[in-house]
């Protein structure tokens, strides 16, 4: 066991015989003439400068839903069975492509409703405790002769 000299010595002035520093496994081992030290890092700060890849790229993820719509919705008709589970596929393929463009400090949520057009009105809404100065979202529509599908994605930043 290292004296509370020696720890201090080794933390700051760093003059202990053979005072190597390495990183293995989210841990810090620190080699000292008494041994091995074992210093489990634990849950750190994840503050990082912001970068390009932390800012919510809301064009490109319109274009990847309207793509994704587009793709399985052309020529649908609407069936309450079938629009149920693409609802489901929807919404996992459209978080899928958002996720390949590695935003990694956004949170994405993906929501996705089809109905049947039959001359009604849909509101569909969302609430969320929010940050407007980091969190966004985006928003598609599609429509054809017998449906219409809104898919929304939300990127609520990970602090």
């Amino acid at each position: 066991m290292l004296k509370t000299e020696e720890f201090e010595n080794f933390c700051f002035k760093k003059d202990i015989n053979s005072n190597s520093m390495s990183s293995s496994h989210n841990n810090y081992v620190f080699e000292t003439s008494q041994g091995k030290i074992i210093l489990d890092k634990g849950n750190e700060n994840t503050y990082r400068n912001p970068r390009n890849t932390d800012v919510f790229q809301k064009n490109h993820i319109e274009e990847i839903m309207n793509d994704v719509l587009e793709t399985y919705l052309a020529h649908l008709v609407h069936s309450a069975a079938v629009c149920k589970e693409l609802c489901l596929i929807l919404s996992e393929e459209i978080k899928l492509r958002v996720e390949a463009l590695h935003m990694n400090r956004f949170r994405i949520i993906c929501n996705v409703c089809i109905g049947e057009t039959a001359g009604q009105s849909v509101l569909v809404a969302s609430r969320f405790l929010w940050d407007e100065s980091r969190d966004n979202f985006s928003t598609s529509t599609f429509k054809n002769q017998s449906l219409f599908a809104v898919a929304n994605v939300f990127g609520v930043f990970k602090e």
